[in-house]
């Protein structure tokens, strides 16, 4: 459900100061393997009424946190915006709300830190935007991600 919000202040994240970007991304050429965690990120962009909740200035102003923070993220595409619906209902007696989301991927560093940086960034979240939200869905999962395999002859 929406309420009217405040403005969209990232600044509480810099009390997290530790390194969130993967250790591998330091590498000469830099690389994306070994263990970590990924973060999603499900944020609002229009209500089922057409209410904007986050706008681009909201997402460009992650792409940017992410960027400095963690080395890059992943997001649905701007082109079809919002490019993911969605669906509950918060009692089986209430009637189904709908949404339309923006999806962001995020790889850090599997510590604690990590999960303390995505708390407080949850909460500013469900504050921020144009409009207040009450509930913000985020994951966290341990993730393995692939190395490359030597190709025959060198390549």
């Amino acid at each position: 459900m929406a309420r009217k919000g405040k403005s969209f202040d990232l600044s509480t994240l810099a009390t997290v100061q530790e390194d969130l970007r993967l250790a591998t991304l330091s590498l000469d050429p830099p690389r994306l393997e070994g263990y970590a965690y990924r973060f999603m990120i499900v944020l609002p962009g229009l209500t089922a009424a057409g209410e904007t909740v986050y706008a681009e200035h909201h997402l460009l102003a992650l792409h940017g946190l992410f960027d400095e923070r963690f080395g890059g993220s992943l997001t649905s595409s701007g082109v079809a915006h919002p490019a993911w619906y969605g669906s509950y209902r918060p009692t089986p007696e209430a009637p189904t709300v709908k949404d339309y989301h923006s999806i962001f991927y995020i790889y850090t560093r599997p510590i604690d830190a990590a999960d303390r940086f995505f708390q407080l960034l949850k909460s500013v979240l469900k504050k921020g935007g144009l409009q207040e939200q009450d509930e913000i869905l985020m994951e966290r999962a341990p993730v393995w991600l692939v190395e490359a395999a030597s190709l025959p002859g060198g390549r």
